[in-house]
């Protein structure tokens, strides 16, 4: 059993993936995951608690000191889309740069460790 606290089990649980763990993508499934979110935007939106709380925090936090803003509604009705456009466009610099992201997870959960 986990003896560490329920955080640690919650950053394990979000951070655990298919993007960021160690497994080996192709563009082909890049895209499905990438297509899947972007099917996901107009339901989230019609979420109007979800909506509320994202404006709220945007007008609380700044982006870039706030990982919860960073991954917040708002912030992914930018990004997802911007993603799919680079990946159709660049998709070897949007691999490039998960790589970047994983090869920093995994020095983030080493010195966890």
């Amino acid at each position: 059993m986990d003896q560490r606290p329920c955080h640690w089990r919650y950053l394990r649980e979000r951070t655990a993936s298919p993007l960021t763990s160690g497994s080996c993508l192709a563009n082909s499934s890049l895209a499905v995951i990438v297509a899947k979110q972007l099917q996901e935007l107009p339901y989230e939106k019609r979420q109007g608690n979800s909506v509320a709380r994202a404006w709220i925090n945007k007008l609380t936090f700044d982006i870039q000191k706030s990982t919860s803003e960073a991954c917040s509604l708002l912030s992914l009705l930018d990004f997802v889309p911007k993603t799919s456009k680079a990946l159709e466009e660049e998709p070897d610099v949007v691999l490039q740069r998960l790589e970047e992201v994983r090869q920093y997870r995994e020095r983030i959960v080493l010195s966890l460790s």
